[in-house]
């Protein structure tokens, strides 16, 4: 039984960092295609350790609550709009504004998408490429752990502005090795510009999770919506020829898009979400 949600918050981080890490390191110091089977393993350490040490603390009863969060479907539709088409819309911007810059603009890509199919099956194929990110992509990996188990705990004692901060600086190392692992999302891109995007996203997160008294299955699907768009909408460079430039213009919305937040909602960012 650990004795504090102090030292509850602590060792949530060191285990869900030892689970990741743990398998992403020896990745990074691979080459075989197969380790990216580590990279997928890996991405459940922060779901898995709040699970594990919700179990530890509060046995049957808090890991019920804890999941019972991600059945939550009956929300008001204005939120589903918010997390299924914000990102979207931020996506479009951000590579409308590359193509006026001179870049490639909007565009259907990434590899979700198979080269040299027709629109129309692109179309139809967004759909389960959505549900498949939605499982396998990192979602359902990481937000039972960020935002159903660390983020309540760090708003206990900082208001909800510093524990997103916290948190989004916290979410953002948690990703290091992959910068190191080839054929990652993260080894195509520059570190810091993705601190600030993750950190910027953790603002949204907490609003969003906040004005939804705590809701796991908004913050999966907003994770997922997140990191879809981005990627088939070629936000992300898909190699280390591409140019950065449209994720760079993201990361700007993004930052602008949080800083909006806080000076519309306050540093409170909603209320406090209920601890289950």
């Amino acid at each position: 039984m650990l004795a504090s949600r102090e030292s509850q918050t602590v060792a949530f981080f060191v285990l869900a960092f030892g689970i990741s890490w743990s398998l992403w390191v020896p990745a990074a110091f691979g080459n075989s295609p197969s380790l990216l089977l580590l990279v997928f393993l890996g991405s459940f350490g922060p779901s898995l350790a709040a699970v594990l040490l919700k179990a530890l603390s509060e046995g049957k009863h808090g890991l019920k609550g804890l999941l019972g969060r991600l059945l939550g479907w009956r929300l008001a539709l204005r939120w589903y709009l918010v997390v299924l088409l914000g990102p979207l819309g931020v996506a479009l911007t951000a590579t409308v504004l590359d193509g006026l810059l001179g870049g490639a603009g909007p565009g259907l890509g990434g590899p979700q998408i198979p080269e040299g199919l027709s629109t129309g099956l692109i179309l139809l194929g967004l759909l389960p490429a959505f549900l498949i990110s939605l499982i396998f992509g990192g979602p359902l990996g990481e937000e039972i752990g960020w935002r159903g188990y660390a983020l309540p705990r760090l708003q206990e004692g900082w208001s909800p502005l510093a524990s997103a901060l916290i948190l989004g600086v916290i979410w953002g190392l948690w990703h290091l090795p992959l910068f190191f692992i080839s054929g990652t999302t993260q080894s195509f891109l520059s570190f810091v510009p993705f601190i600030l995007w993750v950190v910027g996203l953790s603002v949204l997160f907490t609003w969003i999770y906040n004005s939804t008294d705590g809701n796991l299955l908004i913050a999966i699907l907003l994770h997922a919506s997140v990191n879809f768009f981005a990627a088939t909408l070629t936000v992300f460079p898909a190699s280390e020829t591409d140019y950065a430039r449209p994720f760079l213009l993201y990361t700007l919305l993004v930052c602008l898009l949080a800083t909006a937040v806080v000076l519309i909602a306050g540093s409170r960012l909603s209320r406090n979400p209920r601890i289950q």
